[in-house]
């Protein structure tokens, strides 16, 4: 009887440590120290400073960025267009218009990085076929730069990057005290 208690004893103890260790969170609700590095960058796209691209309806802007370098496949970079009402609209962003005519043209808006990861280069496209041309009033575009641990945290939560409002709230709970950002205003 002595050896079945020992026994029983053993398998019990084994048994509660196998589930002990199984009932793990595998992305908890805090902060344990991980690896963040999000970074956000605020820039401002001038009406005056749009430069003639490959043809009469493309125009560009470029800015180095003061967050350094970005490799993409390090993480995620995500922008956001503050539209006429105050609201932050996903980029890249096409608008589809029409002229009193019924004529249809369309306003996009675009990004993407130099080979070295220094420069965005904000691309502009206005196809009006009679009056194409660049924005006539300065647009704010928020950039994030998110690294591969928080944007798989991101991703594990179901984060509508498309959604500004919902991505700064999951960025903000992921890693609150390792987030920068100074430079943005909510």
């Amino acid at each position: 009887m002595k050896t079945f208690t020992k026994l029983f004893a053993i398998v019990l103890i084994m048994a509660t440590g196998i589930i002990a260790t199984s009932c793990t969170d595998t992305y908890p609700t805090y902060y344990d120290g991980g690896n963040a590095d999000v970074q956000s960058d605020l820039i401002t796209l001038r009406w005056d400073s749009w430069v003639g691209g490959a043809n009469e309806y493309e125009w560009y802007q470029e800015f180095q960025l003061s967050t350094g370098p970005v490799i993409s496949e390090d993480g995620l970079v995500v922008a956001y267009l503050q539209n006429a009402h105050g609201s932050w609209e996903s980029l890249p962003l096409t608008t589809v218009l029409w002229t009193d005519d019924d004529v249809i043209y369309s306003e996009e808006l675009w990004y993407s990085f130099s080979e070295n990861g220094e420069y965005i280069v904000f691309d502009y496209r206005n196809t009006h076929p009679f009056s194409a041309q660049p924005p006539t009033s300065d647009m704010l575009v928020k950039l994030y730069i998110i690294d591969t641990y928080t944007f798989s945290i991101m991703k594990d939560k179901n984060v509508d990057i498309d959604n500004h409002d919902e991505f700064v709230k999951a960025y903000k709970e992921i890693a609150p005290d390792k987030i920068n950002l100074d430079k943005i205003n909510y």
